[in-house]
């Protein structure tokens, strides 16, 4: 059997010192091997579906210390996906989306350019141990993650606007719906 690639996630936590900033370190990170052929999108749907389902038992076992989720993905189109209410997508599709939401609210789910995205640290060309190592940002996070959260380089759904190849992978996986004579599609 061949692979296409792997899909990480990395769960951080975070509190405020007593000084106004916060400490950010790695609590848990998991990866998965692709199967050929999975599309990119698709393998990073799978990754917000990995993410999904560790946060949901990271959170469950951190208990009362556990206050607030971002969830973060370097795909513009799996966010359109995850949040997408009036977009009706192919089973394979609606189907993650729907564990993702069962576990996590879609409102939580930010995007967030690749170079800013920790996860994939460890997987990137080039990596070095020193990159994966104490004291490296896939241990403590970027720095951004130890400020104040409204500098966050993250943009929500309607932040997100996809261009002409963003569309197009969107549209690949939507269900066309005939209505009568017509066919619709919600996007």
């Amino acid at each position: 059997m061949s692979f296409f690639g792997k899909n990480n996630t990395s769960i951080y936590g975070r509190f405020e010192r007593k000084n106004g900033s916060y400490s950010c370190q790695l609590l848990f990170a998991r990866s998965k091997i692709l199967p050929k052929n999975t599309t990119t999108p698709r393998g990073e749907l799978l990754a917000a579906v990995l993410n999904a389902s560790t946060g949901h038992v990271v959170a469950t076992a951190l208990g009362d210390c556990h206050k607030s989720t971002i969830k973060l993905t370097d795909s513009q189109v799996a966010l359109h996906w995850i949040c997408g209410k009036r977009i009706t997508l192919k089973s394979f599709l609606r189907n993650r989306v729907l564990e993702i939401n069962r576990l996590c609210d879609s409102s939580l789910w930010r995007y967030v350019e690749g170079k800013n995205m920790v996860a994939d640290i460890g997987t990137r060309k080039g990596v070095r141990i020193s990159d994966i190592t104490e004291g490296s940002s896939y241990i403590g996070g970027n720095p951004w993650m130890s400020g104040d959260e409204k500098y966050f380089p993250v943009f929500t759904v309607e932040q997100v606007k996809l261009d002409s190849k963003g569309l197009e992978d969107l549209k690949k996986e939507v269900r066309n719906i005939v209505v009568g004579s017509e066919a619709s599609v919600f996007v």
